[in-house]
């Protein structure tokens, strides 16, 4: 098998002595061996931008190390996911004048379209070829737009949506942008032009882009490697991220203070936020803006070792965020996530998905990366406990049915949820997660001392089954219409947005569990079942969320009108520190939106917008809400707090 090193190692040649011009003009053009990749760039690679014509090493740490890797022989493959404004094109532009200066062959340079290579070309690539003094006295004198025929390698700068593009000979070398935005496939079939390369080298640069997308895959099939910086703290290796998530300080984080700085229609006073805006790292230690120290802690850096351990180290895959970059301010992080946000209130989750790929450099998932609001609450001094509420005057148990996604491997499930209500209708979690089976669930019930007639299932799906197993067990269920069918008629003529009780007996055609009897009321002849009988209350899915976001937004609403109100004076969810992610992400799947009369003729609420699929844990909340509101224990404190709400009026309504 032929050497790597042949590939960019000269031949042995000797000069005669005789017409040495013309010998001297013949090694031109032949590969030759270069002098160590950072060296060489910092003197022969030009940016040719407004802002800086030499690239200089120093500025950009974080492509030291891929670059070595990338430039190594041995090395495959190199992945490199990361934001925008952060010079990863660079790494693309100093290998392809390396090859064409030191390798034979055929160069793929792979955008996503035609237009966009060309564009590129024009702009930037062109221009940079010319300014490298080596490269400029190969180049032919006439050459085409984006094909050019050096005297060793021939190099073909292209887009991948053009069809027969990736489908030429083998390719011995292969340089692949803006991945995120390449269509499905596209990037295997690059890759399939290398099947007999012996030593190939496969360049792929990218922000990020969707879980499990193609671009995520070859980044995961790579060494996962992060890079770190050495914190001025504690002076260990840490990988800066942006997000801070206050459960997980180990985690570190970019942080400001909102207090004194958030304004009435929601936006900030930047003017205030910046003196505040500071990165905590993991041990405590705290860096401000200040581009001298950010500077001097990312000239520190490394890449940490292979998070997938079991990737060879010819497969090289690294990523970092755009915090870690001194040369990218915070305030403009910070601004770009707010407007984000913003849209993402509105219904519109392009300008989130943006900023989580060209900033964070994260793969995106709707569910996986929904931004935390804070409406819930967390406890962080208190943890799950089965003791529960000291004072409760009931516990309550939901649980919400799922037929589990094939796909993903998952059987089917509960989600269940089981909190403490007291007589001021305050709840606390005392239980949430997954359970897997019908007799766990059970179990779990038992466990935590529930009453089976305070336990309530979700049938709105699988509804024979699960209704047959309320039966069975002795619980209740509770199963959702579509939101433009209405409430529903009571007894006493009011309209409200749950139905009067049903037996499940008679749901299942079945006699009931418990004795009952034949009663005369009003005229005419009715079963009076027993207080235990198992129960079915159906709802409408608009009135429920209204309900559950009435009870959640109560102390933000009181607190806003009473800045001394006391926890007397509204009704508090009281969340332990130690509730799972799942959880979190869940209590954040739905948000008011404007009135919408085309959600509520396809059956959603036409209040409410829904952010993320995974909703299972909060619907059970709202459920429990319901179940409050159902027996009457809510309006009875609600009138002790004198609160009569429009939304108390609305679902009363005749």
């Amino acid at each position: 098998m032929t050497s790597p090193l042949t590939l960019f190692a000269p031949p042995t040649v000797t000069l005669p002595s005789a017409a040495p011009w013309f010998w001297e003009l013949c090694l031109r053009n032949l590969p030759r061996e270069l002098e160590d990749v950072i060296t060489w760039a910092d003197k022969n690679y030009r940016v040719v931008t407004k802002d800086s014509e030499y690239f200089d090493s120093r500025r950009s740490p974080w492509l030291l190390e891929p670059l070595r890797w990338a430039d190594d022989p041995l090395t495959a493959s190199l992945t490199v996911v990361a934001p925008v404004q952060s010079g990863k094109s660079s790494i693309g532009e100093i290998l392809l004048m390396r090859w064409i200066l030191s390798a034979n062959g055929l160069i793929h340079y792979n955008w996503p379209t035609n237009d966009k290579a060309t564009d590129r070309w024009d702009k930037a690539t062109d221009k940079r070829l010319r300014a490298c003094h080596a490269v400029r006295a190969l180049l032919p004198g006439i050459y085409e737009k984006c094909f050019v025929k050096f005297p060793n390698i021939t190099l073909a700068m292209q887009g991948v949506f053009t069809s027969g593009n990736l489908d030429s000979d083998t390719v011995d070398f292969v340089i692949n942008e803006e991945v995120h935005a390449w269509e499905t496939g596209m990037l295997g079939k690059a890759k399939g032009r290398q099947t007999r390369v012996t030593f190939p080298k496969f360049i792929t640069l990218s922000n990020g882009g969707h879980a499990g997308d193609q671009l995520h895959q070859e980044y995961n099939g790579g060494t996962q490697q992060q890079f770190e910086v050495k914190c001025p703290g504690c002076s260990q290796h840490h990988i800066m991220r942006t997000r801070w998530e206050d459960n997980h300080p180990e985690l570190g984080g970019l942080r400001y203070d909102s207090d004194g700085c958030k304004r009435a229609d929601g936006t900030f006073d930047y003017n205030k936020l910046i003196p505040t805006l500071r990165y905590q790292f993991p041990c405590g230690a705290l860096m401000r803006d200040d581009p001298r120290e950010r500077r001097a802690v990312a000239a520190a850096g490394r890449y940490s070792e292979p998070f997938n351990t079991g990737a060879l180290l010819t497969n090289r895959s690294v990523t970092y965020q755009a915090v870690a970059c001194d040369e990218i301010r915070w305030l403009d992080l910070v601004q770009e996530k707010h407007q984000a946000l913003r849209s993402l209130r509105s219904g519109d989750d392009a300008d989130w998905r943006r900023y989580l790929q060209e900033r964070e450099a994260l793969f995106y998932d709707a569910d996986a990366h929904r931004p935390i609001s804070g409406v819930v609450e967390i406890t962080r001094q208190l943890t799950k406990n089965r003791a529960g509420l000291k004072d409760r005057a009931l516990r309550l148990a939901i649980g919400d049915w799922q037929q589990g996604y094939k796909k993903e491997g998952e059987l089917t499930h509960w989600w269940l949820l089981i909190v403490d209500v007291d007589k001021a209708c305050n709840r606390q979690v005392v239980f949430e997660g997954k359970v897997a089976t019908d007799a766990e669930l059970v179990l779990e019930l038992a466990a935590h001392d529930v009453r089976r007639t305070a336990c309530f299932l979700d049938a709105s799906k699988n509804t024979k089954a699960i209704l047959s197993f309320c039966y069975r067990e002795g619980l209740n269920a509770v199963s959702g219409i579509e939101s433009h069918r209405g409430y529903f008629r009571h007894a006493d003529g009011t309209r409200r947005y749950y139905s009067m009780e049903k037996p499940i007996c008679t749901e299942v055609n079945l006699p009931s569990k418990y004795q009952s009897r034949p009663v005369r009321k009003g005229g005419e002849v009715v079963m009076d079942y027993a207080p235990d009988e198992p129960v079915i209350i159906n709802y409408n899915k608009a009135g429920l969320l209204k309900n559950h976001f009435f009870l959640r937004d109560m102390k933000a609403n009181v607190l806003a009108n009473n800045a001394a109100a006391t926890p007397a004076d509204y009704i508090s969810l009281i969340v332990p520190g130690d509730v799972s992610e799942d959880f979190k992400k869940h209590m954040e799947s739905w948000e008011r939106a404007a009135r919408n009369t085309k959600l509520a003729t396809s059956g959603e609420p036409e209040e409410f917008r829904k952010l993320g699929k995974a909703d299972h844990l909060l619907m059970c909340l709202a459920y429990a809400d319901m179940i409050l509101d159902q027996c009457e224990l809510l309006g009875d404190q609600l009138a002790r707090l004198g609160l009569k709400p429009e939304l108390k009026e609305e679902l009363t309504n005749s």
